[in-house]
């Protein structure tokens, strides 16, 4: 059994991701985004503070260790079992939708479904997820064992649970599968910090190549791409002119972007506290889209300080909804989601350490969107609460 590490812990990953975000948008490379004001600032540095003080004891009390599960044939046949019946689903889902994503993009068919709106209600969200929590198993059970036959069938595994990222074109998944695998991998060794370089060296290539894969996208040629970013993103002179790769202003504007929204919304919306106001904030900006959406309310929307970006981090839609104190409530429900979904799943289950890394992942991604109510991520957690109350009775799984 490993210690617990600062690094992996959700309350310091929450205090790193929004330090590196404040750092990271103070760059010179775009003249796009207003200037942080010192409200915004100082609620920021403070809810850093306070989460990396519980941060800092949770790991002193070793609450969020690494645990390692038996690995066995039986370990293996759970994860095939899962990954096949969620091929079944997309494969339902390429046979209702007639189309396959990637073909239609790369083939340029024409008359099919808009590839970026593919899937089946909830049934999408689903399977998608399911993709995720097999991907994060396979990795905790990968970096429990020494055994070089479950190793590998491990890795096929990993690999299988990510091609659907690929197939039906969503970086989302594979961004998301990737920090599991970062995450749970940190998780396991018991010097992180001797091993902090190459996890740099590793987020800096799968950095540039989400970077190179955006200016593909964006351009008949990655020239192109690049020229219609810097023009969208309105690069600096200084960034220009620099030595940096254009790849790494993709990254730039996906990390500054959601913050410039927010404090552009901050600066022209101005909202009234009343009742209404409170239900909206609740339902929309707390409770998963599956459940909002059916029962008549809309996420709160701010504004946008360009059409092309879109998102503006868990706060957004927060002070969208109730101003500054849908902000700090947002951030105590963080709190409590942390340490009620862990306690559910009980720190005695074999997929405890998966789901610490699944909230891991959805309180890194805070900084982009709001993960809470995207049902493109939590229902991942969905799979070790339903898995835990299955082998609590059947005893198959077991910790070593």
């Amino acid at each position: 059994m490993k210690k617990s590490h600062y690094l992996t812990n959700p309350f310091c990953i929450y205090s790193i991701s929004w330090l590196c975000v404040m750092v990271i948008y103070q760059l010179p490379w775009s003249t796009l985004f207003p200037l942080l004001s010192t409200e915004l600032l100082l609620f920021l540095i403070i809810t850093c503070a306070i989460s990396g003080l519980v941060g800092i004891i949770t790991t002193k009390l070793n609450l969020f260790k690494f645990k390692e599960i038996q690995v066995d044939n039986q370990i293996i046949k759970y994860n095939k079992k899962l990954l096949e019946i969620l091929y079944i689903g997309l494969i339902i889902e390429f046979i209702t939708q007639r189309q396959i994503p990637i073909l239609s993009y790369i083939f340029n068919i024409t008359g099919h479904q808009d590839y970026t709106e593919f899937g089946l209600p909830i049934i999408h969200t689903f399977i998608i997820t399911g993709f995720m929590f097999v991907s994060g198993f396979a990795a905790h059970a990968h970096f429990s064992t020494k055994e070089k036959l479950y190793k590998k069938n491990l890795k096929i595994i990993m690999l299988g649970s990510i091609l659907p990222g690929i197939l039906i074109i969503n970086r989302a998944i594979l961004m998301y599968s990737f920090f599991l695998w970062i995450i749970l991998y940190m998780m396991s060794i018991n010097n992180v910090f001797k091993h902090i370089f190459k996890i740099f060296i590793i987020g800096l290539i799968i950095l540039f190549s989400f970077g190179t894969l955006g200016n593909l996208r964006n351009g008949e040629t990655i020239e192109l791409g690049k020229e219609y970013i810097m023009n969208v993103g309105q690069a600096t002179p200084e960034f220009r002119q620099s030595i940096i790769p254009v790849e790494f202003f993709w990254i730039y504007l996906y990390i500054s972007s959601p913050l410039s929204n927010l404090q552009y919304t901050i600066d022209k919306q101005k909202k009234d506290f009343d009742i209404e106001n409170f239900v909206e904030y609740y339902i929309g900006a707390l409770m998963p889209q599956m459940i909002s959406k059916r029962i008549g309310f809309e996420i709160p929307k701010g504004l946008l300080i360009r059409d092309n970006f879109n998102v503006g981090s868990v706060y957004y839609s927060a002070y969208a909804g109730f101003g500054w104190i849908g902000m700090m409530c947002t951030f105590i429900f963080m709190f409590f989601f942390i340490i009620l979904t862990l306690k559910l799943i009980g720190s005695q289950s074999p997929f405890y350490t998966t789901s610490i890394a699944i909230i891991d992942t959805i309180i890194f991604f805070n900084i982009f969107d709001n993960m809470f109510i995207f049902m493109g991520l939590i229902p991942a957690l969905c799979y070790p609460i339903a898995y835990n109350m299955i082998f609590t009775y059947k005893k198959n799984i077991n910790l070593k």
